[in-house]
């Protein structure tokens, strides 16, 4: 028969388990979530087995071949910022080559090369409040299976305004992607990625805070980091292969460099990728 000082003990132990589950730390919430999902994954039939990676000159892309079965188109883009203060870039890409570089005065200067039945991408730009939105991708889906030549990549070379503050998203599914963002006046990077090899470099003139959030199921992904602002690198889960170069590794998830407390500028990068190998590339630490 229970005592009434039992019943005490039993709530006691109730409460103390509740109040302990309570206290533990909830799941991390992959951010990248955020990015839309309404883009469909377009079907395709790759002729080789691979998607390789781009070689030669854009010329090269648009050699005449009557044997083709279908037809390659170069088109050019060019978005001016008109009244923006700061500016909101999403990107969405499917199998595809996908560059993206500083330089030009306009808010983007761009160049497609792209297959006509399902690649040609759709550019979207608007300012509300003085924020501009800016929207690259290609159409959902595709009436028909799209045959692709590796020889005849699709290729996108996106130019971005070096001073305007940008908060950038991208997602990318099996392609290639090269993207040099130091000179940016990058705010945010929230990036998904599928199957595919990245490179993203943030070497350069960073003169701002940034913050970058990384997800997906990542092949190979390389990471060039600076080495004249402080960095932080923290892997949120444990499954992911890392090779480190420069960084000093503080725990098995967590890296840094020796500016990361003295500096003023950081860049934080947080991984939620636990499929494939991301390499830390510093110049030193």
């Amino acid at each position: 028969m229970l005592t009434k000082t039992n019943i005490l003990n039993i709530i006691a132990i109730i409460l103390i388990i509740f109040i302990s589950s309570c206290s533990s730390n909830p799941e991390e919430i992959d951010p990248v979530e955020e990015i839309s999902e309404d883009f469909e994954e377009i079907e395709i039939t790759i002729n080789e087995a691979k998607f390789e990676k781009m070689e030669g000159t854009m010329e090269g892309l648009m050699h005449d071949d009557s044997s083709s079965t279908f037809t390659i188109t170069h088109e050019y883009k060019t978005i001016k910022l008109n009244n923006a203060v700061s500016v909101d870039v999403l990107i969405l890409v499917a199998h595809n080559n996908l560059n993206i570089n500083s330089g030009t005065e306009d808010l983007m200067d761009a160049s497609f090369v792209y297959q006509k039945a399902g690649f040609k991408p759709e550019v979207e730009y608007k300012i509300e409040n003085q924020v501009g939105y800016l929207t690259i991708k290609q159409k959902k889906k595709c009436n028909k299976k799209i045959s692709i030549d590796t020889e005849k990549n699709n290729n996108w070379d996106i130019v971005l305004n070096k001073k305007i503050p940008l908060d950038l998203k991208i997602k990318c599914i099996s392609g290639f992607c090269d993207l040099k963002l130091g000179n940016l006046n990058l705010k945010s990077l929230k990036m998904k990625m599928s199957t595919g090899e990245n490179i993203i470099d943030f070497r350069g003139d960073i003169k701002s805070n940034s913050k970058v959030y990384l997800s997906g199921e990542i092949e190979i992904s390389k990471l060039y980091l600076p080495n004249n602002i402080g960095v932080k690198v923290i892997f949120k889960k444990d499954n992911i292969v890392i090779k480190n170069t420069g960084l000093i590794k503080k725990t098995p998830n967590l890296y840094v460099n020796k500016l990361y407390k003295s500096s003023t500028t950081k860049l934080e990068i947080e991984i939620y990728s636990d499929i494939g190998l991301i390499e830390l590339i510093s110049d030193n630490n």
